[in-house]
């Protein structure tokens, strides 16, 4: 399988598989993919919280960051085919569950220390009266140096339960050999928010 996701971001998907027949329309499947791309672009921290105390006429912030992220699932599924056209064409429809792992920077970005925003910012060795004339003098434009961002974003990963529903056509082409097409959507629940794509997935099958 070679697809894409979408959902908070795009991702390209690829994977296998393999399955037992039940009885002549039902089957059984157990499927390995993975997951990969970037995120929607973090849109910048704009300046609230704690450094509010610049006010709206000297906004803080930093640039979108790219937020990369995987996820490997591993499922079992039922799938129930419907063959038609002298058994060429193969409509199905499939649904299970599994585990899925989730790795992600975390949602929320923080600036980095103060020393790193402000280098001429010397609240350890100076105290609150050199804190102070530090900050007026950034905000007139007196400290020469610029100051940089550090945005804190580990990596995180969780495992949780995955499920996933769909459904598709595979047009057979030779003997066993098929190619097709399927759409599905896949959850996997973790305790800092469920993971949600949509998938749109071109198959290539060989049925036995």
């Amino acid at each position: 399988m070679v697809g894409g996701a979408f959902g908070g971001g795009t991702l390209l998907l690829s994977g296998a598989g393999a399955g037992l027949r039940l009885t002549p329309r039902l089957g059984l499947d157990v499927e390995l993919a993975h997951l990969t791309g970037e995120r929607d672009a973090d849109v910048g921290w704009p300046g609230d919280g704690w450094l509010a105390f610049f006010g709206s006429e000297y906004p803080v912030g930093y640039p979108p960051v790219e937020r990369d992220r995987s996820v490997t699932t591993f499922l079992t599924k039922f799938t129930l085919e419907f063959p038609v056209a002298g058994g060429r064409l193969f409509p199905f429809v499939t649904g299970g569950g599994g585990v899925g792992r989730v790795r992600e920077p975390v949602e929320s970005l923080s600036p980095g220390p103060l020393g790193s925003l402000f280098p001429d910012l010397a609240i350890g060795a100076g105290g609150t009266e050199a804190a102070g004339a530090n900050l007026t003098g950034w905000r007139s434009g007196s400290v020469g140096r610029q100051a940089t961002w550090a945005p804190w974003a580990p990596d995180v990963a969780e495992s949780g339960l995955a499920l996933a529903v769909g459904g598709g056509l595979d047009v057979r082409l030779w003997r066993g050999l098929a190619v097709g097409a399927e759409v599905r959507w896949l959850r996997v629940l973790l305790s800092r928010g469920d993971f949600d794509t949509a998938q749109v997935v071109s198959r290539v099958s060989y049925r036995f």
